[in-house]
């Protein structure tokens, strides 16, 4: 890759920077396999079986089948005064995007939104977004 796709190869060099581990599998030994952590030089046509039995590792992981991958939480604005609507607004005004409404799906929530984070969000993120949830309500 980095002999073919210098420009793009930068991607894989910041997330090994930031912790990741670069795993190259290429029968030839390259410029990518010299800064990669492993190197696995499987032979021509066996591509297929690799990448099998990698997917395979990820589905039977203690990981994959326990560690959600986001977290789906309610938030009921009855009390505000407030539609869920006019706080999605609001929250955009801010670069924030909003919940989900849940009204038309199940009416007895009221003004509820659905939120959902996901492991790209960081504490920073979920905290800016309480903070302008509570000073949109006030």
């Amino acid at each position: 890759m980095a002999e073919n796709h210098p420009v793009a190869f930068r991607w894989p060099m910041q997330a090994k920077l930031k912790g990741a581990k670069l795993i190259h599998v290429d029968p030839r030994f390259t410029r990518t396999s010299a800064v990669a952590d492993i190197h696995a030089p499987i032979r021509s046509g066996s591509d297929v079986a690799f990448l099998g039995g990698l997917v395979n590792h990820v589905l039977q992981s203690e990981r994959w089948n326990t560690d959600p991958f986001f977290k789906e939480f309610v938030v009921r604005f009855d009390a505000t005064g407030k539609t869920v609507a006019a706080i999605n607004r609001a929250l955009l005004e801010r670069g924030i995007h909003g919940g989900k409404p849940l009204r038309g799906e199940f009416p007895d929530l009221g003004e509820s939104a659905l939120y959902c984070v996901t492991e790209v969000h960081s504490q920073a993120d979920i905290d800016r977004l309480a903070d302008a949830i509570r000073e949109i309500v006030r």
